[in-house]
């Protein structure tokens, strides 16, 4: 297998641990496959090493690394979820208006919103702000009664 710049910029992301192998693909201009075939060659394999080893001598664990950066992922997609169901429960935005919010595809969303999990989330922080709406009405109400004369 001859090494070609491409594999040597796949081989390096690989060796980060930082990204996805579908975000790596993405990156480099191939299918997911391909870099699934490459990273099985022993030469390709060799290079990721030497981008590893290379990374871990800069005192950059991989494993590490990689682990910070996916919890740090995963954050986000949290963060993204609550507010999805939020938006979601609040029905104020279309499903373009909140996907263009959050930055996710249509798709996602309405992937998301056919999952009974999502559907139970987004009834109970409606159940929420119904209860909230309410005992904000009564105070408002009670604001503009006249005071009781004994």
């Amino acid at each position: 297998m001859k090494l070609t710049v491409r594999h040597q910029s796949a081989a390096a992301l690989v060796a980060e641990d930082r990204l996805t192998d579908e975000e790596i693909a993405r990156r480099m201009q191939i299918h997911r496959s391909t870099l699934a075939i490459w990273k099985q060659q022993p030469e390709f394999a060799a290079l990721v090493s030497m981008h590893a080893s290379r990374l871990s001598d800069q005192g950059l664990k991989p494993g590490i690394r990689g682990r910070d950066a996916r919890a740090g992922k995963s954050m986000v997609r949290g963060q993204k979820l609550q507010t999805a169901i939020q938006l979601v429960a609040e029905q104020m935005l279309t499903d373009n208006e909140i996907v263009i919010r959050l930055q996710v595809k249509l798709r996602t969303l309405l992937a998301l919103k056919q999952s009974p999990l999502f559907i139970r989330r987004v009834n109970e922080v409606r159940a929420t702000i119904g209860v909230e709406n309410f005992v904000q009405g009564q105070m408002e109400r009670s604001k503009t009664r006249s005071p009781r004369r004994p």
